[in-house]
Formats: C-alpha cells, sequence, structure tokens
C-alpha cells in the first residue's frame, strides 16, 4: 500500500526546530573564520524527506540601522570568538506534494542555529 503524501501547507512548528538541530548537517563555505554561506541539509521534520538549502550568511540587518554602513557592520559582527546565526530553512525537497505552489517541497519552514568560530580581532 502506497502512503498519501502530505499536502503543500505553508507553515512551521517549534518542534522543527528542535527535530532539525538533530538531523540537519551545515557547510559552512569558504571553511574557516569567515564563512559566506551554510548549506544545510537533512531530512525535512515534516515531510521526511531530503531537503537542501543555501543561506548567505550576510550581517544581521539590524547592525546597519546605526548609519555607518556595510562595512562598519561586518567589523561590529567579527567581535567575540563565536558567531551564531539563525537561518530559517523551507522544505525544498523534490518528493511531490499535492497543491505544492512553485517547484517543490511540502511548505514546511524551520530555523536552524549556524555557528563557527569568528576571526580573531587586532
Amino acid at each position: 500500500m502506497t502512503e498519501t503524501p502530505l499536502p503543500f501547507v505553508m507553515t512551521t512548528d517549534p518542534d522543527w526546530d528542535r527535530t532539525a538541530a538533530d538531523t540537519a548537517e551545515v557547510s559552512l563555505l569558504p571553511e574557516g573564520r569567515n564563512p559566506e554561506q551554510a548549506d544545510i541539509t537533512g531530512p525535512c521534520p515534516r515531510c521526511g524527506h531530503a531537503t537542501a538549502w543555501t543561506a548567505l550568511l550576510l550581517p544581521d540587518p539590524g547592525s546597519l540601522a546605526d548609519g555607518h554602513g556595510l562595512l562598519h557592520a561586518i567589523l561590529k559582527e567579527a567581535e567575540g570568538p563565536v558567531k551564531t546565526r539563525d537561518v530559517d530553512v523551507t522544505c525544498d525537497c523534490l518528493e511531490y506534494h499535492p497543491g505544492v505552489i512553485g517547484h517543490g517541497g511540502c511548505g514546511a519552514s524551520w530555523t536552524v542555529e549556524v555557528s563557527w568560530a569568528s576571526a580573531p580581532t587586532a
């Protein structure tokens, strides 16, 4: 007997954040202390299908509010031994979900915390 696929629904659930924290694999590119992007792979916590997501690790937009510009925000964020960023991920699986809008996925979204050692400040 074939299982009926979950329908496409744009939704989120805090439990999915916790599930993804245990199952997601994060690759930072370029490797090192100043990554520019995070590639996040693993099963979708809603539908269970393999999914992949890429996020740019740009400075927090709120850090630009002081009017000093992007370079200042980048240098300010470089302070501290460990940097973290919450990355919003959306299911991008290649499996069929009835009612899908666009190219794919089940519509679920969750957050993955990404962290890395930052470059030492002079």
